[in-house]
């Protein structure tokens, strides 16, 4: 492990996680390769050659030209691009259907609210990937179990319709933002309202 890719819309939030990297014990990366913006992200995945663990934000600023809806669209490319890298999600967002999207469509190796983030978290972080080892908040952990327990199966623009769903856009309106027929997403919503039954809160 020698390159770190870090991505959050926030330079101080940055600034501090490399501040703390750079104080683990277990390990001493070469570069620190910083985004503040999707633009930038997406420049330093799709040039640099090597990568071997990535740390995202889920809330990014949207980026229509590439549609890249959040640090969870954002990862999947990045996975894409590097395969066989780690994948880190830190956020403050605890909405079911999030944490399920990055979960169920990322699985990151590590996945924690920013509020766990302390002087030895990140010590704690390397020292499971070099094990090998999932590296979960207790909310996400849930998540995780659930949704390996369930075995669901929900694409990406599943979550888009729960996203949009969740901002209050109606279902005929939909079609407007989705490449679907007013059919299929009603089918689509359907499913999702049978599989994610159990969680209150989710609007369907």
């Amino acid at each position: 492990m020698k390159n770190i890719l870090l991505v959050d819309d926030h330079p101080f939030i940055l600034d501090t996680y490399v501040t703390m990297l750079k104080k683990t014990n277990s390990f001493k990366f070469e570069n620190f390769l910083e985004a503040t913006s999707v633009e930038k992200a997406l420049s330093i995945i799709n040039e640099e050659k090597e990568i071997d663990i990535a740390l995202f934000d889920i809330s990014m600023p949207k980026n229509s030209i590439s549609n890249i809806e959040d640090g969870i669209d954002l990862a999947l490319h990045f996975k894409s691009k590097h395969p066989n890298a780690k994948i880190i999600f830190i956020t403050m967002h605890t909405e079911f259907y999030i944490l399920l999207k990055a979960v169920h469509l990322v699985n990151p190796e590590v996945f924690i609210s920013k509020n766990d983030v302390d002087n030895f978290t990140f010590t704690a972080i390397i020292d499971s990937l070099k094990k090998d080892k999932l590296f979960y908040s207790e909310e996400m952990l849930e998540v995780y179990k659930w949704a390996n327990q369930t075995k669901i199966k929900l694409d990406q623009y599943d979550f888009q319709i729960l996203s949009l769903t969740n901002k209050g856009v109606k279902t005929k309106e939909l079609i407007n933002s989705l490449p679907l027929s007013l059919s299929a997403i009603e089918k689509r919503k359907s499913n999702i309202k049978l599989t994610l039954a159990d969680f209150k809160g989710i609007k369907i």
